[in-house]
């Protein structure tokens, strides 16, 4: 699992590249529009959380804080039973 600030949005090269190899959590449950920069008005996206094709996505949510420059984000998964 990868998780943090990519400084990327979702139609960059290098986040296209993290996309072919991993789950974008936010994109697979529908939710590129949950923008986390900048704090007083998003309008992008360049904050994830990839994972592994053995996780199942249950939720994702951007928390509204002003605890930083990013809003943060959080996401429910479970391992899926091999």
């Amino acid at each position: 699992m990868f998780v943090g600030d990519f400084n990327a949005t979702p139609e960059s090269s290098e986040i296209l590249k993290m996309s072919a190899q991993y789950k974008d959590v936010f994109a697979e449950l529908g939710q590129n529009d949950d923008f986390t920069i900048p704090v007083g008005k998003p309008d992008r996206r360049i904050d994830y959380i990839f994972t592994s094709e053995d996780v199942k996505i249950r939720t994702g949510e951007v928390i509204n804080t002003n605890a930083s420059d990013h809003l943060p984000i959080t996401a429910e998964l479970v391992l899926k039973k091999k």
